[in-house]
This record gives C-alpha cells, sequence and structure tokens, in this order.
C-alpha cells in the first residue's frame, strides 16, 4: 500500500496475526543471506517506477509504538543527565538504559501509552547527586527546540 511513488510504503500480509507475523519473517529471512566472512548480506529489490526505470526498496520491519517510546525517552534521558555535568554518558537506547561511567544508572520502562516509569540504581544514583523527581519533570515536561513558542488558540 502507498502511493504511486513514495518514500514509504506498507507491505501488509493476510491471515491471523500470528500467520501474518510469520509471512513476515520469511520475507525478511529470505532478503539476508551470509558471505563467505560470516556476514550478513541484504538482497537488493528492484522495481520499475511509472517512469520504467529500476528503484530499490529497503524493506525492514517497524518498530512497534513502544519500542519507539522507550528508544526517544532514553536518549532524551540520557541527555538530561549529560547536562547535569556527567561526560560519560551511553545510552542503549534499544534496551532503554542510560549509563555513566560505563555503569547502569537508569531505565525507561514503557508499559503503556500514559505508564511510563524510570527505574534507577538508587545507590549509583545518590552516588552522583541526581535528583530523580526534578530529572522526571525535566524528562516528562520537555518540549521540543523545533516547536513554537506560540500560544495557539481557536
Amino acid at each position: 500500500m502507498g502511493d504511486p511513488v513514495s518514500k514509504f510504503f506498507t507491505i501488509c500480509f493476510k491471515g491471523t496475526p500470528t500467520l501474518a507475523q510469520e509471512y513476515a519473517k520469511q520475507l525478511l529471512g529470505a532478503l539476508q543471506s551470509e558471505n563467505e566472512e560470516g556476514h550478513i548480506e541484504w538482497e537488493r529489490v528492484l522495481v520499475k517506477d511509472p517512469a520504467q526505470s529500476l528503484v530499490q526498496l529497503y524493506i525492514g520491519p517497524d518498530k512497534s509504538p513502544k519500542q519507539i517510546r522507550t528508544e526517544t525517552l532514553s536518549k532524551r534521558l540520557g541527555g538530561i543527565i549529560e547536562g547535569l555535568g556527567h561526560s560519560q554518558v551511553d545510552v542503549r537506547r534499544r534496551q532503554g538504559e542510560v549509563l555513566v561511567d560505563w555503569q547502569p544508572l537508569a531505565m525507561v520502562e514503557v508499559n503503556g501509552p500514559e505508564d511510563v516509569r524510570v527505574l534507577w540504581d538508587n545507590t549509583y544514583r545518590e552516588k552522583l547527586g541526581i535528583d530523580k523527581e526534578a530529572v522526571a519533570t525535566q524528562l516528562f515536561t520537555w518540549n521540543s527546540p523545533n516547536r513554537t513558542p506560540i500560544p495557539w488558540a481557536s
């Protein structure tokens, strides 16, 4: 599904959710192969556009809304911790973990759209002198720098 020429398309597999998920896994698996050095290589998928030119499609799995929120908030949390003066901050967005000096400090836990918590290693947090309430306030009331500071009204 998608516009005739577009940057984003959706491939939809029919059947029960479990069956459709299995078909998607099979497709992604069929597009991968291992070369002689043991590296994963992806097959090129070429299709013709309306002008009959060959264009390459990039097929990959989507991230769930939970994963997107986990990655976004953990990256934001890492920036807040770094802003507190900690220079060796590492963010493992996929896991939602924030490390300081290679030691785990906090983890973002997303359980639903409105159910998000920050879990802390309290001993390490206290050692670093981090106020978890102040960090949580900053994390959850954060405004994008790209957002216009206009008080919109109808």
